[in-house]
């Protein structure tokens, strides 16, 4: 997360727009990239482990949970989630649409385009 929130830093000093998408399970990194990156968007992406577990096109979590993959956040590692994320998007409940509207509208309603 370190590494990958640098590069978003970089890109942004730069003047690039920088959507990034990655697990960050540990909510003190996730408080230091947004004191360093303006304009920061925590999107919390919001499943239960049950649904992602029966989405795991790649059996990851059988093999995690078997102990063949090795601090597997969630199973062997742990997760903090987001205490107050700017989006929750609930993804066992909500659309697909529904989710992206979500992002579009926080983005509309804080005049970010």
């Amino acid at each position: 997360l370190k590494n990958v929130g640098q590069l978003a830093y970089s890109f942004l000093q730069q003047k690039n727009i920088v959507i990034a998408s990655f697990i960050s399970p540990y909510q003190d990194l996730r408080q230091e990239l947004r004191k360093k990156i303006p304009n920061f968007i925590e999107v919390f992406v919001n499943c239960p482990i049950e649904i992602c577990e029966k989405r795991d096109v790649k059996g990851l979590y059988q093999k995690a949970r078997a102990g063949e993959i090795k601090n597997f956040t969630g199973i062997s590692d742990p997760y903090e989630p987001p205490k107050n994320p700017e989006i929750e998007l609930r993804t066992d409940i909500e659309s697909i649409e529904e989710s992206f509207q979500k992002i579009i509208n926080y983005l509309k309603n804080n005049k970010l385009i």
